[in-house]
């Protein structure tokens, strides 16, 4: 039989990530869920640094804000009924006063420079290339929270403009983490507001960049989730019922496909025994006072104390032993 599917083979970089490293994650809501499956995988991770954040010129505003510790301008905040915003930030960062927000802002991008400063991988996610630009001062926004749409002009972001933006936040982020490496992608989720052709034709845009930064940056890497979605996948059943965003199958698959390609051998071997105890954990006995249960729940805590050299696994050990406890 033909092979019915395309899959899409990826090459191991020789740059690997492991447990000793310190990664943040941010941009669009994908950056945030790769985040969360490095933090259950036991990896030290920030996900979804500065929230939800979709055009790479609002993400690269505040990595740049960050690394220079800058803050926001003042004409920046706005104010909707009883609640303060930041046009550079997502709609979660308010306050109830200016004094509050601004309060916030600074702690955020105060803790978000110690984390840059000590990462060893940021992972940036890029959502659209299309952004909306204020017409009182041309600046770009992260979010225009429900402003009326008069207020902003809509532009497909050029390549040339988002790599210059993108060299100019590397010089930042150089200054405080020489050793920094950074790893691209472009967002899978479906844009279906921008309309699909609007989709395509910002996809398109992102890719293009993400090629032109790895071909110039010998420290700037790129995972094909994106392709792996499209021309892999290729299928309405690996998205979630709302069809834009990938399935939790797909996510298993994007994750694996993630390994291959920047986790070595050693590396993949324990995330595999991890698995297998999570697994363990998480199992619910029908008849808990059974030996066999007892049993099972001593094998588990030998897999995991095997781990313990490797991963930060106290927690899960002293649980487990509490659960042991309580059977005698």
């Amino acid at each position: 039989m033909k092979n019915l599917r395309t899959e899409l083979t990826t090459t191991p970089t020789g740059h690997f990530i492991n447990h000793q490293d310190h990664i943040v994650t941010t941009g669009s809501c994908f950056a945030a869920s790769f985040g969360h499956r490095f933090t259950q995988h036991k990896f030290r991770c920030v996900p979804g640094l500065f929230g939800t954040l979709y055009n790479p010129l609002s993400i690269h505003k505040l990595l740049a804000m960050t690394a220079a510790g800058t803050t926001p301008s003042a004409d920046s905040y706005l104010q909707a009924q009883d609640i303060h915003l930041n046009f550079d930030f997502h709609s979660e960062m308010a306050g109830y006063s200016r004094g509050e927000l601004e309060l916030r802002i600074r702690m955020l991008l105060e803790t978000a420079r110690q984390e840059l400063s000590e990462a060893t991988w940021l992972t940036i996610t890029y959502g659209t290339a299309w952004g909306w630009q204020r017409k009182d001062n041309q600046q770009w926004v992260a979010n225009c929270h429900k402003r009326p749409a008069g207020e902003f002009t809509r532009q497909l972001l050029p390549v040339a403009q988002l790599a210059a933006d993108f060299t100019s936040c590397l010089t930042h982020l150089r200054r405080i983490n020489p050793r920094l490496q950074i790893l691209l992608t472009v967002s899978p989720v479906r844009h279906t507001r921008e309309t699909l052709q609007g989709n395509s034709v910002s996809k398109a845009v992102l890719r293009l960049l993400c090629h032109e930064l790895y071909a110039d940056h010998s420290n700037v890497h790129y995972f094909p989730a994106f392709e792996i979605m499209v021309d892999d996948l290729r299928d309405y059943r690996f998205y979630a019922e709302d069809l834009l965003h990938p399935s939790p199958l797909a996510e298993d698959y994007l994750w694996e496909k993630l390994q291959a390609q920047f986790m070595n051998e050693h590396t993949r071997s324990v995330l595999a025994r991890w698995t297998e105890v999570q697994k363990a954990l998480s199992h619910k006995p029908f008849m808990p006072q059974r030996a066999s249960h007892r049993e099972f729940l001593q094998k588990t805590r030998q897999a995991l104390a095997s781990l313990a050299g490797e991963l930060p696994v106290e927690d899960e050990l002293r649980a487990i032993d509490q659960r042991i406890l309580e059977l005698h």
